[in-house]
């Protein structure tokens, strides 16, 4: 059986309709790899970087330096145990004291009108009451003794009382006395005493020089 001639027009429809449908095939093919491509990425993990966090450092709180203690307060703080009385080591024993040193024994006309004045006679006594004087300045030097004890000395007159009030709150008689020395200036010694030998004056000194960290002399009056 002979097969039937197609006209040129079916020809045409039948190619028209390959290539449609090539087309539809293709475009379905590309869609579906277009859609898988997309699905496998999204569907992919995702890798969600870390993030370190450092600890926040402590603010700084600036603290202010203590002001620097001038010079008078250094001084004022001083203790007077600490005053420099080194210069009684520097003196040799048994022998006459250094001009100029501050320790120097006081002139003999000092001494003589200081027993002249001990020795006068004493005031008849009278039946009307004397109060006793509020302010003591300073206690009159006790005499008929034959030794003294050079306790200290100092330039001014206020670390000689401090240390004599020290000395009385020990037991202690003390009494300061104010030497010129002419180029040196004024200088205010403390002494205790008078004693009767000179065993007793050392016993005295040996105790200042332990328990006040001095160094005390022992001399003749």
């Amino acid at each position: 059986m002979a097969a039937p001639i197609m006209s040129r027009s079916q020809r045409r429809t039948e190619k028209k309709q390959a290539t449609t449908l090539l087309t539809l095939v293709f475009a379905v093919a590309l869609v579906s790899f277009l859609l898988g491509f997309l699905l496998g990425r999204w569907s992919a993990p995702q890798e969600i970087p870390e993030t370190v966090f450092a600890p926040a450092s402590p603010p700084r709180i600036a603290v202010p330096e203590p002001p620097l203690a001038t010079q008078e307060s250094v001084e004022t703080a001083l203790p007077p145990e600490e005053l420099p009385l080194t210069f009684f080591e520097t003196l040799p024993k048994g022998e006459a004291a250094p001009m100029g040193s501050g320790i120097n024994l006081p002139p003999e006309g000092t001494v003589k009108e200081r027993s002249e004045a001990t020795t006068s006679p004493p005031l008849p006594s009278t039946t009307s009451k004397v109060e006793p004087s509020k302010a003591k300045s300073e206690p009159a030097a006790v005499t008929g003794g034959l030794y003294l004890v050079q306790v200290a000395s100092f330039g001014r007159d206020e670390d000689a009382e401090h240390l004599c009030a020290r000395l009385r709150t020990k037991g202690i008689s003390a009494y300061r006395e104010k030497i010129d020395l002419q180029e040196k200036g004024l200088w205010y010694r403390v002494y205790s005493g008078p004693f009767a030998s000179k065993a007793e004056a050392n016993v005295l000194a040996a105790r200042l020089k332990k328990e006040e960290k001095l160094s005390p002399m022992v001399r003749k009056q």
